[in-house]
């Protein structure tokens, strides 16, 4: 990738604005100003031109500036894509339901059933599922998409979500009725969104989610959507709850009781895993390496080895009946092949893990994964090679590996740790070049220092020796 993320997120933005320009001058020569907020042509309007443009605006950069697929700024379909959905509906209509049933509770709530027909309630139980899937997918593609992503490659996962979720609180300032209260909590909601998408490395559930609170907001509990009202509406709700409860005509994301779920929500959110040593484990080790490390105890894998298709592996994986499957190698993001058999056996339920040396882009596998991933000390020879990018894709369970050779190496190893905040991260591993220094030398240097990491002995030559192959 050539152009640095500064400069294809100005690419990005150019173009987006210079093709919705036009469209919105368009579309200022037509007769709208009849149109009313409580239209549901004026949310088509609004919605349709912004995401066809977020669209075009990622095709083309992902296509031609980067050469990669669309769907890889999160709409990868596999086996876990319904499942995200499914969690997104039912986490959205949780949370607006959260706060009528919190209204009833504080308030004066009337509450009764449209007098609507049934071909009228059919009628538009579809047509804003339509409208806000549009609206709220065009949302997520540009604030949780390209520009929030090529944002995390250039800074960090946390400048992009702050940068990215004030600007979203921001733009709804625009929306009739808006506040700065309002755009605070809107603010909250692109923190929750941006997690979902951090968490899964999808854009599915975050979608499903903003759709899930916006629809049932509109179209079941009768609410304003960040200031425009849904007609008709499945009920008929008329409350006398305080507006600085209740958001008023701005609905529930401009109330405290908004802010209160909000905020339970991103806490709800923010979680972590177990790293597991000694258990039983199934290696599949690839040829090919393209780093030529000092200490490199596995140079056979550099060019020995056989063809062998995906689908007779799995089933070679298969027949040793074992839960934990390592990926290692050489470097096995140099198979093309690599992250299709990842997720076949994540499909199958093999707990994953994925060894790679730190050169190659690990957006390439998929979510479920544990990769443990390199990063080369000076002694290796191959420190200069390591993808930098890569730390602002690691997730939460994933694991950084640094492989010490002497004192110069270890200090190295923690101004690193420093600078990239490692810790808040992954889980930090550190481990010895065999015969090159002594693991109590090392365990020696992490105690003075305190270091948050984890000391990882190389059990099997511990258990089996130095120059034993398939251990």
């Amino acid at each position: 990738m050539g152009l640095r993320a500064g400069w294809r997120i100005l690419i990005f933005l150019s173009f987006t604005l210079l093709t919705l320009l036009p469209i919105f001058l368009a579309l200022s020569l037509l007769p709208l100003n009849t149109i009313s907020v409580d239209n549901r042509l004026f949310l088509i309007i609004n919605s349709f031109p912004i995401f066809l443009t977020v669209i075009l605006s990622t095709y083309l950069m992902t296509r031609f500036i980067e050469k990669r697929r669309f769907g890889t700024i999160g709409f990868e379909f596999h086996s876990g894509v319904g499942r995200e959905i499914f969690t997104g509906l039912v986490i959205g209509f949780l949370m607006i339901s959260l706060i009528f049933f919190a209204q009833l509770i504080f308030g004066d709530v009337n509450v009764s059933f449209a007098n609507l027909s049934i071909k009228v309630i059919a009628v538009n139980f579809l047509l804003y599922a339509v409208i806000f899937a549009i609206q709220c997918s065009g949302e997520e593609i540009f604030f949780r998409g390209y520009l929030f992503q090529t944002l995390i490659e250039g800074t960090n996962k946390i400048i992009a979500v702050g940068v990215l979720s004030v600007l979203f609180g921001g733009v709804h300032y625009l929306n009739p009725d808006a506040s700065i209260f309002s755009v605070l909590n809107i603010a909250l909601t692109g923190i929750l969104f941006s997690i979902a998408y951090i968490r899964t490395r999808s854009l599915w559930l975050p979608c499903a989610l903003h759709f899930s609170w916006n629809y049932f907001t509109g179209f079941v509990y009768s609410a304003p959507v960040s200031g425009v009202k849904v007609i008709p509406s499945l009920l008929t709700i008329k409350n006398n709850v305080p507006e600085f409860l209740s958001g008023g005509n701005f609905g529930p994301e401009g109330g405290i009781i908004g802010s209160i779920v909000f905020l339970a929500g991103i806490f709800k959110s923010i979680q972590g895993e177990s790293i597991y040593m000694g258990i039983p484990t199934l290696f599949i080790r690839t040829s090919g390496c393209n780093l030529r490390c000092s200490y490199c105890d596995t140079k056979y894998a550099y060019n020995e080895g056989k063809e062998v298709a995906a689908d007779e592996l799995l089933k070679i994986v298969d027949s040793y009946n074992i839960k934990y499957v390592e990926i290692t190698g050489g470097e096995p993001l140099l198979q093309k092949d690599t992250p299709v058999v990842i997720e076949k056996l994540l499909d199958k339920g093999y707990k994953v893990i994925l060894e790679t040396n730190g050169n190659q882009d690990i957006a390439r596998v998929k979510d479920g994964a544990v990769i443990v991933m390199d990063i080369k000390c000076p002694s290796s020879g191959e420190s200069k090679k390591t993808n930098w990018r890569n730390i602002d894709k690691l997730r939460k369970g994933d694991q950084v590996k640094f492989v010490i050779g002497n004192r110069e190496d270890y200090d190295w190893a923690k101004k690193i740790i420093d600078k990239c905040t490692l810790t808040e991260k992954a889980d930090i591993l550190m481990s010895v070049v065999y015969g090159e220094l002594a693991p109590q030398e090392l365990i020696k240097w992490i105690l003075e220092d305190n270091l948050n990491v984890r000391f990882q002995p190389q059990l099997h030559k511990m258990i089996w020796g130095e120059d034993v192959r398939g251990k």
